[in-house]
């Protein structure tokens, strides 16, 4: 294992760009976040790190700040996607 932290975390925890060429400015430490819950979600061994694993998950649903994409793979269909929590909305329903 490295001794610097950056070494092996995925390009969404520190990149300024989302997958779309995007500016993201969600923290990086809330980023973080999202990728150690992702980290427990699998890979989670014993019942403390799974409970930790779901208290986590819950607060970051609850208290996420949503960075919308358009789908474009669906361009049919008037949604749009949380790059972080995956919760999915329909565009037409929200007010301008």
């Amino acid at each position: 294992m490295s001794d610097n932290w950056r070494d092996g975390l995925p390009r969404s925890v520190l990149d300024p760009f989302g997958p779309r060429g995007e500016v993201i400015i969600t923290p990086a430490d809330r980023r973080w976040l999202w990728h150690v819950e992702s980290l427990l979600a699998v890979a989670a061994t014993n019942d403390y790190l799974r409970d930790l694993g779901r208290a986590l998950t819950s607060y970051l649903h609850e208290t996420c700040a949503h960075h919308w994409n358009d789908l474009l793979d669906c361009a049919d269909l008037p949604i749009r996607q949380c790059l972080w929590c995956n919760v999915v909305e329909d565009r037409e329903a929200v007010p301008s």
